[in-house]
């Protein structure tokens, strides 16, 4: 039994451990009771011995109740034992469910080809299914949405374009994408609902089963799509995007800005993330490698070399903990 189920145990149980005290109390009175009148015993007052099988009464009744309480406390350990087990037993189901969809998922590369007759046919060149899938698909839409920034375009714009885009490339897709998407929100719903004091544990198990392309589709999904009206809920309470990797460029920048300013930076970091980045032993190890890496960065520039080895320099973690930003 965990502590928090011990602790809950008490708080339903305040009925019984009344009674119990209140048994106590009544035994301790019927034991004084029966001291008093052994000290007055004499030849009369043996009319009165029945205050001796009151006070075993008394006792009896305290064991009794002793027993009735364990009995509740086995009961209810039961009970909640059941209520776990059919809770992961309907999660299981449900992540099996979600990695049959997601195995049924298919993107397909179709091609026009013009016949001898003039006619234009549509052929399928090429085909992914299961996570392969989702990977092509998140491609093609940040393929869409950068194919269409203007010169000039700042990034509130930009923000603004991908937006619009998305729920009419949303559309090409829904009868996969949206079914993927539903699973994953009754998943989490049914998490937040029945988890009682594991939620964060499962939830965790869900995160870690969804791949970058998928945490990315459903982004756009919780904020411009149809996963905005109830998703997004539990996208910020349980840091669902924690394991989102955005790209390093243009479009990538775009990404992250709408995820923290649409969905908060909890969509992103969960509770236990900021926990650890305040470990003195992680912020060490964090400054370590921002002072080795300034060290290359300023060899390069005194030796006259290229810094662009394609990567950022700047360490975001250590942001507000004295490094300088390059």
């Amino acid at each position: 039994m965990s502590l928090t189920w011990k602790k809950k145990a008490l708080r339903y149980l305040w009925f019984p451990l009344v009674f119990l005290a209140w048994i106590l109390l009544l035994w301790l009175v019927s034991s004084t009771a029966f001291a008093n009148w052994l000290d007055n015993f004499s030849a009369k007052s043996l009319s009165k011995s029945a205050l001796l099988g009151d006070t075993f009464g008394a006792f009896s009744a305290l064991m009794a109740a002793f027993a009735a309480v364990g009995a509740i406390l086995a009961l209810a350990e039961q009970r909640h034992a059941v209520k776990r087990q059919m809770f992961v037993t309907t999660i299981v189901a449900m992540l099996d469910r979600l990695q049959q969809t997601i195995a049924d998922t298919d993107f397909f590369v179709v091609q026009s080809v013009q016949n001898e007759d003039g006619t234009v046919d549509e052929r399928t060149v090429a085909s992914q299914s299961g996570q392969s899938a989702f990977y092509e698909i998140s491609q093609e839409l940040r393929l869409f949405i950068s194919e269409n920034f203007i010169a000039g375009m700042g990034p509130e714009a930009k923000k603004g374009l991908a937006v619009l885009l998305y729920p009419g490339f949303y559309e090409g897709y829904k009868d996969d994408l949206g079914h993927f998407f539903r699973q994953l929100y009754h998943i989490f719903r049914y998490i937040d609902e029945a988890g009682d004091d594991e939620q964060e544990r499962f939830v965790k198990i869900v995160r870690a089963s969804l791949t970058n392309a998928q945490l990315l589709l459903l982004a756009y999904n919780v904020i411009a799509g149809e996963g905005r009206i109830k998703f997004s809920k539990y996208i910020s309470d349980y840091s669902i995007l924690h394991n989102l990797g955005f790209e390093d460029d243009e479009l990538g920048d775009i990404e992250r800005a709408l995820v923290i300013e649409r969905l908060g930076q909890s969509a992103l970091v969960s509770r236990t993330e900021n926990q650890d980045r305040l470990q003195a032993n992680f912020l060490a190890r964090e400054m370590a490698n921002a002072h080795a890496k300034q060290e290359l960065r300023d060899f390069l520039n005194n030796n006259g070399l290229s810094i662009n080895y394609g990567v950022k320099w700047r360490n975001e973690t250590l942001n507000g903990f004295g490094q300088k930003a390059k």
